[in-house]
Formats: structure tokens, C-alpha cells, sequence
């Protein structure tokens, strides 16, 4: 009986709270909210830096930096100075993967090995070096004058721009240590070309001591 009066109870005080319920109106201003449109927001804000200069002084600094790493770029890891002389053949013979066509019909099968000294000679002496360490800078130097422009000087460290103006030539960078990796280079000075001792088929890879080794 307790129960059921409980229950009536709470009906009631329902009943009484849904009449009495009043619509109290609207208190102060409402505004609608609007989200900003994101692209007026990158408009405004580069009108915004235009005005102040900073866009140009941001296209300075942009520049600076792709100039400097074009002409510095990262050294190639692990390639340190030479402490002793190695001489190594590399053979740069290649199992053909698939058919080599020419407008001629096939000249290199699938499975083919080719050696390409086999039919152009490599004349030209590549020389890895750091153009950071001026005593392989030297070494260069006098390489360069026995060799007599038949040198390609490649940087594995230091400013192409640089090295391009001690020795009035293209000066060429290893990037990210492809060449090094594919003779197996470990420590530079460094020199490849071909080696004619051996039927002119192999390519002669030497890491060189030179004075002054620190």
C-alpha cells in the first residue's frame, strides 16, 4: 500500500512540473556560430606575412638552404682516410636479365653474360676524395697533372663549389654512396680505371696512403 502511494506520489509531482513548465524567452544576444572558412584563414594570414615582409625573408632562407645542400651534400657515411694502400680488380660483368632489343632485332639474351669493357674501353680514372681533408686535396692535385685530363674527380665530403674552383673543372659528388658501395670503396683517396694487365676486362680499384695520414 506504501508502494502504490510512493508511485502516485511522484506521478503527481511529474503532472504538476510539465504544467507549471514556462517558455522564460531568450536572455542577452545569441549569435550563429560560424566556423572560419579554412582556405580565407591561409589567404588572410599570407597577406598577413606578405605585408610584413616575411614571405620574402622566408623565400631567402628557402633558397639559401637548397643552394647549400645542392652544393654540400651529406658526406657519405662510413668512407673514412686511407691508413693503408689496397688494390683490388672489380669485374663489372652482368648476367642479362631479360632480352635486350634494338631496332635491329635482340643483342643481348636473357641469361647472357656481358662484360661491357668487352666493347668500350673505360678511359677515364675516376678519383674519390674528401674535399675537406687538404691533404688529399693535394694529392689530387698532382694526380690530376700526371693524369693529364683524364680524371673524373668525385667527392665523397665538402663544398662542390669549392672544389670546382681550385680545379677549374665539373667536380662530381657521390650521393648517398652509390658509386663507393657498388667498388666496395671503405677509405679515400681512392682511384678506379681499367686495368689493361688483365685483357682489359676487369676494372682496377685501389685505396691509396698518402703522406700526412692523421
Amino acid at each position: 500500500m506504501k508502494k502504490i502511494k510512493y508511485i502516485a506520489f511522484l506521478l503527481s509531482i511529474c503532472v504538476v512540473c510539465s504544467v507549471e513548465a514556462k517558455d522564460l524567452g531568450v536572455v542577452g544576444t545569441v549569435y550563429q556560430i560560424k566556423e572560419q572558412n579554412i582556405l580565407e584563414f591561409i589567404k588572410t594570414k599570407l597577406l598577413q606575412m606578405q605585408a610584413s615582409g616575411e614571405i620574402d625573408k622566408k623565400n631567402k632562407e628557402l633558397i639559401t638552404k637548397v643552394k647549400q645542400k645542392v652544393d654540400r651534400p651529406a658526406p657519405v657515411q662510413g668512407i673514412t682516410r686511407a691508413t693503408e694502400t689496397k688494390v683490388w680488380d672489380f669485374d663489372p660483368t652482368y648476367t642479362a636479365t631479360k632480352d635486350i632489343f634494338t631496332p635491329y632485332g635482340v643483342v643481348v639474351k636473357k641469361g647472357d653474360k656481358v662484360n661491357p669493357l668487352d666493347s668500350m674501353p673505360f678511359t677515364k680514372v675516376l678519383i674519390f676524395y674528401d674535399g675537406t681533408d687538404a691533404d688529399q686535396v693535394i694529392w689530387v692535385k698532382n694526380k690530376c697533372a700526371k693524369l693529364k685530363s683524364r680524371e673524373k674527380l668525385i667527392l665523397v665530403n665538402g663544398a662542390i663549389s669549392d672544389q670546382s674552383k681550385i680545379f677549374n673543372k665539373p667536380i662530381y659528388f657521390d650521393q648517398a654512396g652509390r658509386l663507393t658501395t657498388k667498388f666496395n670503396i671503405k677509405h679515400v683517396p681512392a682511384m678506379v680505371k681499367q686495368n689493361n694487365k688483365l685483357a682489359k676486362r676487369v676494372l682496377e680499384v685501389s685505396e691509396i696512403k698518402i703522406g700526412g695520414n692523421k
